[in-house]
């Protein structure tokens, strides 16, 4: 058994050790996709009035046949996380991570787990997409904690964000404890809020129940999605059968963050928090923001 372990751990750093060095190779040859910045994604999103489905690490680990803190691996989901990173919708803004060909821009942590994340990786992206397409950019809702310009990028950012949702009636599908806006002014410019809770974990069990609550409370609306990687699929799903619908992830934990001039990820209160495993949250009984619930998915 002894000498298995010792065969087994040879074998896996020398297939990681290959991996590396292939991605690596793809690098220096440019063979990585292409990604607008953020500040291109957000503009197309306005001037095109675009939906948003958005791809992280966390989407490819589902891929790949693990599960993501808030999410367990559901074949299901991987399936259909494969299927719309082929997809090629012109209504639908599919996001991938713009940190292939520079990540500059970033703190020194943010840096390496891209940098590592793509040597790990880059092939697998290149596989699951469409060769030569151009994506947009994931990032465009982490505009603050892993940019190293906090003082000028993110108000420039948040202001154009905001003005995707201006004078529009929203509806927000979120995690139960995600209360995006929740204590702050992230959609005061919007004309009205309504809600739909749904569980703050494993969201996709419940797929099709908030598939059809969504699609009961949609109408005349702009559907801003906080589910996770159920949001990639749900956003995408709205969005072919006519509704425009963002998968907005994590805005409003950003925004938080950004105007408490944080410098680490910290919890915000009243809100669960998958970034610093904060999953516990109190019931609030705020007349507003309880007002704005009009279905709940359990």
């Amino acid at each position: 058994m002894k000498i298995f372990r010792i065969y087994k751990g040879i074998s896996e750093r020398l297939f990681l050790y290959t991996r590396r060095v292939l991605n690596y190779i793809l690098i220096l040859r440019k063979k990585y996709p292409a990604v607008k910045n953020t500040k291109d994604t957000i503009e197309a999103i306005i001037d095109r009035k675009l939906s948003v489905s958005r791809f992280g690490d966390g989407e490819l680990m589902i891929i790949n046949g693990s599960g993501w803190g808030f999410q367990k691996y559901n074949p299901h989901l991987a399936t259909r996380l494969k299927e719309i990173l082929k997809s090629d919708e012109a209504r639908i803004a599919i996001c991938l991570p713009d940190v292939f060909q520079t990540r500059r821009r970033f703190t020194s942590v943010a840096k390496n787990f891209w940098f590592l994340h793509i040597l790990d990786h880059l092939h697998q992206w290149n596989r699951l997409i469409i060769c030569n397409k151009p994506y947009y950019d994931t990032q465009f809702t982490r505009f603050y904690m892993d940019l190293k310009d906090k003082d000028c990028y993110p108000g420039e950012i948040i202001y154009m964000i905001k003005l995707i949702w201006e004078d529009t009636d929203l509806l927000i599908v979120e995690g139960a404890g995600s209360r995006l806006g929740y204590g702050n002014d992230l959609f005061a410019n919007s004309r009205s809020i309504q809600r739909i809770i749904c569980p703050a974990e494993n969201a996709y069990c419940k797929y099709e129940e908030i598939f059809d609550t969504t699609i009961k409370y949609a109408n005349g609306k702009l559907v801003l999605i906080a589910l996770g990687m159920t949001a990639t699929v749900l956003s995408y799903d709205l969005a072919m059968k006519g509704f425009r619908a963002i998968d907005i992830g994590h805005v409003d934990i950003e925004y938080e963050w950004f105007r408490m001039k944080a410098s680490k990820k910290v919890p915000v209160n009243h809100k669960y928090m998958n970034e610093v495993s904060c999953r516990i949250f109190d019931e609030i009984e705020d007349a507003e923001y309880v007002n704005q619930i009009v279905a709940s998915v359990n």
